[in-house]
């Protein structure tokens, strides 16, 4: 919701809940993302990072075991605010629309999960803290499904913040050759070649 996508809850629910598992994997996360038009990046998982893109105005999606390591428990929260005066971190959980935990305690379920944890990006932004290979690579999902426009329009965000890409131009040029597009699929073809990089 957050990245201007209204979705209802039993939709979402159907997008990424497997029966047979009694809950959802990263990867049907991460496509029920990509299906709506919108780039799931995964973060590095720090709280630094999560409290960089709460600043940018996107809640974190972080996987959590509430368990323990021979019983994992695994769950999906929503950050969404941190109070580093109280030491405390807010989180859309379950049924919970404001669950508030410790940091320590936060940082301990996050951990079992190797700090996994990702955004919803519209197209055309960036991640505060982008790497450049993990956000090509996540753009390149995104095209993948068919929805050109929105990876055209993040390859455009691509050449903003990395002007010469050769990565972008070569992306670009193929989806407007898919368009039918030959002029202008042989442009950037051509500024490939002149990026000399």
């Amino acid at each position: 919701g957050s990245s201007g996508i209204r979705v209802e809850l039993a939709e979402l629910v159907d997008r990424v809940y497997l029966p047979g598992r009694q809950g959802s994997l990263q990867v049907e996360m991460l496509a029920a993302t990509r299906a709506a038009g919108r780039i799931p990046y995964v973060i590095d998982g720090t709280l630094q990072e999560i409290r960089n893109e709460l600043d940018a105005g996107r809640p974190v999606v972080v996987l959590q075991n509430l368990g323990v390591a021979a019983i994992p428990k695994w769950h999906y929260a929503v950050v969404v605010g941190i109070d580093t005066e109280r030491d405390d971190i807010v989180l859309r959980s379950g049924v919970d629309e404001r669950r508030v935990t410790s940091i320590p305690t936060f940082l301990r379920t996050w951990r079992r999960s190797d700090y996994w944890g990702f955004v919803v990006l519209r197209p055309g932004d960036l991640p505060t803290d982008v790497d450049r290979e993990r956000y090509l690579e996540a753009i390149a999902a995104l095209e993948k499904t068919g929805r050109n426009v929105e990876a055209a329009t993040a390859w455009n965000a691509v050449l903003r913040t990395w002007p010469r890409d050769r990565v972008a131009l070569f992306a670009l040029g193929n989806i407007e050759l898919a368009a039918g597009n030959n002029a202008e699929a042989e442009g950037y073809y051509r500024d490939i070649i002149g990026s000399g990089s």
